[in-house]
């Protein structure tokens, strides 16, 4: 899964990297990291929430 490409897509739909994070259970420096490239993986538990937060903001790509 690419959660560079997941956290794009959700702040192009008007969240922001905090409002990211508090929803999935990370710290903003981590959203950054995972945008940045530093860090590729997460966690099963924040990787399914960032699915399911993509999902829920992201309708339009999932149509």
């Amino acid at each position: 899964m690419d959660f560079k490409q997941v956290i794009e897509d959700l702040l192009a739909a008007g969240m922001t990297q905090a409002g990211i994070a508090k929803k999935v259970g990370l710290t903003p420096p981590s959203i950054v990291d995972l945008t940045s490239g530093r860090q590729k993986s997460v966690k099963w538990e924040v990787g399914d929430a960032l699915i399911r937060l993509h999902c829920e903001k992201c309708k339009e790509a999932h149509a």
